[in-house]
Parts: C-alpha cells; structure tokens; sequence
C-alpha cells in the first residue's frame, strides 16, 4: 500500500464442511463447502469469503479409525490423497465452481468402512489473492449397506445358495440338529440400489468393506433363527 493513509484490514477467513455419515460406496451429494470470513465490522459474524466463480481447491483425507487403510476417498468422482494420519502433505487439486454466496457443492464417496478425516485447502501462489491460505477440516464416518452371511455347508454357487425364501431351497443344507456349521460375515458396500434387500443372494457381490471392525464396547451381532417348517414345531436354540 503506497497511499498516503492507506490502511489494510486482516480478517479470519476459512471453509465451512461437514460430510454427513456415508454408506461405503454410495456417493453422498449435496455436501457443501462454503468460503467464509470473519466481518470486519463485527469479527463474530462470518460473511462469504469470497465471491462466486471457479477456484482450485486443495483436498486430502487420512485414515483416523483403523489408523490405516487401503481406498482413498473421492470428491466429485476424483480420488483425493489418502494416507494414514499424520502424513498427509500432498492435497489434490480439484476445480471447484462458488456461487454467490461463496458455496459450492460436492459429492463424497468411500468404498470402506471406518472414521475419516476430510482436509481442505485453498493457498493461490498468484493473482490478487496470492499468500491467501484458508483451510478446514472435517471428521466423517463411512459404514457398510449390510451384513452378508454365509456357510460352506452350501455347496452351490454363491448366488444360488439358500437365503431362507422358502423350505425347498434349502433342502439341500440340512444338518443333524445340534451339529456345528461354520459361518462367515462380511461386512459390505452399497451396490448401486438404495431397495437392494439385504439377504444373502443379494449381498453375495456386494463390494467387501475390509476396515469395519466392530468390538464388545460399540455393540455386537444379534443372531436370530427362524422357523421355516413345521409351523407348529420347536424353534430350538442357537448358540
């Protein structure tokens, strides 16, 4: 400023985002991220930090809850950096179009489970709004569409295997009463239909989610049988 009086005011500035709970795999839109800064004339106040047009903005996400991981997260159809914490230090450019209000949209998917953390940063190296840096950070948590459940004692292909629609399909899976049979659960993904029933047949090419964990402490699996025939017979005891 070389004017004779000339004053300059600095104000906070930053984003605004928060990533609502996303189903693995299935693109969450409508998240938005908006520019804000702090009014001059009344620093509790946040105004629109800028005004609308195209900015490239910087994004990253690291693993928080598993620490590690092996899926990045996208914004806007485009995988984004995604590292463990405390490592992240490059952020992927994606050209972002503000409106008036300074806000932008974007669509979030991960096609794992787990918490994450979102990092967003905006540093132009040229133009009027070179040495700007404004920034923002947000904590989100991914979690599977459904459970899958599976047993080896059926030897038919995956999606002809029994799911319990009838007695007849499942005729060639009896056991004794009281003989063990394995089980195996998979946690999985969205695949493409919010009315995908949750059954085995349906889940059976679901996309695995292999960072859900799920411990004593947050809750645990609820096993129920159900009596398919006789229907006045003894619904017996799992275990």
């Amino acid at each position: 400023c070389s004017a004779v009086g000339c004053k300059l005011v600095g104000v906070d500035s930053g984003f605004i985002v928060d990533v609502p709970t996303l189903i693995a795999n299935r693109p969450q839109s409508n998240v938005w991220l908006r520019a804000v800064k702090a009014d001059a004339k009344d620093p509790q106040k946040c105004v629109a930090g800028f005004g609308g047009g195209s900015k490239s903005i910087g994004f990253n996400a690291t693993y928080d809850s598993p620490s590690t991981g092996s899926r990045a997260v996208s914004i806007n159809d485009t995988p984004i950096s995604t590292t463990p914490t405390g490592s992240a230090t490059e952020f992927t450019p994606l050209t972002l179009k503000f409106d008036a209000e300074a806000s932008a949209p974007l669509t979030v998917s991960y096609s794992d489970a787990g918490r994450m953390n979102l990092n967003v940063r905006y540093a132009p190296t040229e133009g009027d709004e070179r040495g700007l840096v404004m920034v923002a950070a947000d904590q989100f948590v991914s979690k599977p569409y459904g459970i899958h459940i599976e047993t080896d004692i059926d030897k038919r292909p995956a999606n002809k295997r029994c799911n319990g629609a009838t007695i007849d399909e499942c005729r060639e899976v009896f056991i004794a009463a009281g003989e063990p049979f394995p089980v195996r659960f998979r946690a999985v993904g969205w695949d493409g239909s919010d009315s995908e029933p949750r059954t085995a047949q349906a889940l059976v090419d679901n996309i695995i989610t292999p960072n859900f964990a799920l411990s004593a402490v947050n809750g645990a699996f609820t096993l129920e049988q159900t009596l398919m025939a006789p229907a006045d017979g003894d619904l017996g005891a799992l275990s």
